[in-house]
């Protein structure tokens, strides 16, 4: 099967790099992984970096061009990992040229026409197409959605999220979570943060020029996310100078705290300092079985199995983010993301 990439950056593959990350952690590493795949060729708009990678990887081809790759090299297999505001149409042109698995980053589009856009090319096309949310094949966040499906946790009193920045960068990675744990959000109300000088300097943000009234940069803060189930939860999303990514889930019989490579669960035991009470201690949680998800992706894309995380699950969860951007607008009013203005864009990463 032949491959191509778009975008040389990061999570492309210079992640591999990283000693400290489990490997694989990018898409090449992924794609690696299975046998029947064939780099063939890369584009980037960035000469040195199209270099770079072709100096370490002699033979395939590069190109400065995505149309002009995908006219000439009849790919199979695709990565889109450019910047968010040119996604919806390398997509619609892969969809085109006869692609037939793409590996998107996230978030998947800037604005709710671009992303829908997305969704019915590919299935128009029958292109198998997966978002880059990789929780959604991780086995930790895949017991929890098994335990709150099975009402083994009890009932549900309150969600705290807590990350590191922007809403649709980021904050797409746990929208999605929260709606394979809870289902769809009916009603968003969001408060934007001012963009920090950390922010600035740390070059987060896609940097794109703002020059369309209908766009706006990918900001955090705070927002409220009333579920249609009557779950609701208080998402923090504030810049930081330390990466966080953390769920509470508070009910009336536990406590869970699930993040990056972190499970805890506290259970109702009886009170080491008062007596007559009972409160929640740590307990250990549950083994669960490991599975690199980069590696997942790349295999669920090859294979016949439904798409653990669709063009549809991308265009909620950015749905959500632009529906925060759309109520701080609105003096904070609460916004069904369903409804959301379908021209407003959010100039992400």
């Amino acid at each position: 099967m032949r491959l191509g990439l778009i975008g040389l950056g990061r999570v492309t593959w210079q992640l591999e790099a990283d000693p400290l990350r489990s490997k694989p952690c990018t898409h090449l590493g992924a794609w690696r992984c299975l046998p029947m795949v064939d780099l063939v060729a890369v584009c980037d708009l960035d000469a040195s970096r199209l270099s770079e990678f072709c100096n370490a990887h002699p033979g395939v081809r590069g190109y400065s061009d995505y149309r002009a790759m995908l006219a000439a090299e009849r790919l199979d297999l695709l990565s889109i990992a450019a910047y968010a505001d040119t996604r919806y149409e390398m997509v619609l042109s892969a969809c085109t040229a006869g692609v037939k698995a793409i590996w998107c980053e996230k978030a998947m589009a800037t604005s709710r026409d671009e992303a829908r856009q997305i969704v019915d090319a590919v299935n128009a096309a029958g292109v198998r197409f997966a978002v880059s949310f990789p929780r959604r094949w991780c086995p930790t966040y895949q017991w929890v959605a098994r335990g709150l499906q099975n009402r083994e946790f009890g009932h549900v009193e309150s969600v705290n999220v807590h990350f590191s920045s922007n809403f649709a960068h980021t904050g797409t990675h746990a929208f999605d979570v929260l709606r394979m744990w809870f289902g769809e959000v009916q009603s968003v109300r969001g408060w934007l943060q001012g963009e920090s000088q950390w922010i600035r300097d740390s070059g987060y943000r896609h940097g794109a020029p703002l020059t369309e009234s209908s766009s706006a940069a990918d900001l955090g803060g705070f927002a409220l996310l009333d579920f249609e189930n009557g779950v609701r939860a208080t998402i923090h999303a504030h810049a930081k100078r330390y990466l966080r990514f953390e769920f509470e889930i508070l009910t009336d019989e536990c406590m869970l705290r699930i993040g990056n490579a972190q499970l805890e669960v506290w259970h109702i035991q009886d009170s080491s300092c008062y007596s007559g009470f009972r409160e929640l201690a740590p307990s250990d949680p549950p083994k669960l079985k490991h599975v690199n998800l980069f590696a997942a992706v790349a295999q669920n894309l090859v294979n016949t199995d439904p798409i653990a995380c669709s063009a549809v699950d991308g265009l909620n969860a950015l749905a959500i983010a632009l529906a925060i951007h759309e109520s701080h607008g609105k003096d904070h009013q609460a916004i069904n993301p369903q409804e959301v203005n379908p021209a407003l864009r959010i100039l992400s990463r």
